[in-house]
């Protein structure tokens, strides 16, 4: 073979080889851009729904029921359902939905559906595992902007599988429109518990659960995703932000550091906006980052106001009597006094720094 020949054949081969090589080096540029995750197929969160019925073979699904409470949560009940449909039995507990919400629940045949008219958050969750013939050893209690990612379902089967604990907290990442945010406010809390182990109380204007027993941690996150309407979010801040200052003001159980900003009337608000922009982050999430950060603003600046209010109208504040709280408590619980109570209640699960661990959460199961 000629030099001339020779060098034709190595110049064919390092074409080829190139060629060859091509999608790899196209994909490695786009990934190095940005470009391939910004037009690579999103996960479908219907995959679960495809293989339900073969899911429910599986012995897990029949030891955890997931728990939802409705009010008019036509807008995130699909996702949610969607995101626990291996589940053999699902409980939604409905405050009188007129929207959608109970047409969408009787799309799911492992759905049972309650109404109960709400009076607060507590007893609407302590109905919910308590009277609904739940014969499961576990409860995976959601709120309805809660959805589950596809990794969750082996997550719960490996933690309802560990011996000894009675409780798991689950961590969040905050959505916004869909989309989760790096870091929010969204406290932990726990999520998967034994039945028979935890019993709701009202703290502020949610509930705070209270537990007998070792709690462990999910290793998998839960989305935070609202999607409904941003006056219907307007309009529950302001109530509990009025519920809210009326908890501080009468001082019941431990106060957290933003409650003890809060009592300025002034403060708060500037420190969470700071906070969220700027430790949480939030500056660089772009417009999604500026709206959560203007959420958690707006809701300090309406509990000033209702604080404000408050003052000018405040009668004497009321002992710090927790026989009121007795009745929640688990059976552990009961029989002690009451700084053992809150300080039993503390040991399990701690208050959070911020504030949404009671207000400004979007918890709305009530009208």
């Amino acid at each position: 073979m000629t030099h001339q020949a020779r060098a034709s054949v190595i110049a064919s081969e390092a074409k080829q080889s190139i060629v060859a090589r091509l999608p790899a080096i196209l994909k490695g540029r786009l990934r190095q851009r940005g470009w391939l995750r910004r037009f690579a197929p999103r996960y479908d969160e219907t995959a679960d729904t495809a293989n339900a019925s073969s899911a429910r073979l599986d012995p897990m699904t029949a030891s955890i029921t997931p728990v939802i409470l409705t009010y008019n949560e036509s807008a995130n009940l699909a996702r949610t359902l969607e995101g626990v449909a291996w589940a053999r039995d699902i409980v939604v507990v409905d405050s009188f939905s007129d929207d959608e919400t109970l047409a969408i629940a009787a799309r799911f045949p492992n759905v049972r559906v309650f109404q109960r008219r709400f009076d607060n958050h507590a007893n609407q969750w302590n109905f919910a595992i308590e009277r609904t013939n739940i014969a499961s050893d576990w409860i995976l209690a959601l709120d309805a902007d809660y959805v589950a990612s596809s990794g969750m379902r082996a997550e719960l089967a490996r933690a309802s599988g560990e011996a000894g604990r009675v409780g798991y907290l689950a961590d969040f990442r905050y959505c916004v429109l869909g989309r989760p945010l790096r870091a929010s406010l969204y406290p932990a809390h726990v999520v998967l518990f034994r039945r028979g182990c935890g019993r709701y109380a009202q703290f502020g204007h949610t509930q705070r659960l209270l537990i007998d027993g070792e709690i462990g941690r999910l290793a998998v996150k839960l989305d935070h995703d609202d999607r409904k309407p941003l006056g219907r979010w307007l309009a529950a801040q302001a109530k509990y932000a009025g519920l809210e200052a009326e908890f501080v003001a009468r001082g019941r159980g431990e106060l957290r550091p933003i409650d003890r900003l809060r009592k300025t009337g002034w403060l708060a608000p500037i420190v969470v906006l700071l906070h969220v922009l700027l430790v949480k982050r939030c500056l660089f999430e772009g417009w999604r980052g500026w709206f959560y950060a203007l959420q958690r603003t707006l809701f300090e600046i309406l509990f000033c106001l209702a604080w404000l209010e408050h003052g000018q109208m405040r009668t004497p504040a009321e002992p710090d009597g927790s026989a009121d709280r007795s009745e929640f408590a688990p059976s552990a619980l009961r029989g002690q006094s009451s700084d053992e109570k809150r300080g039993a209640a503390r040991a399990v699960l701690p208050p959070p720094l911020w504030g949404e661990g009671r207000g400004g959460g979007s918890r709305e199961a009530a009208r």
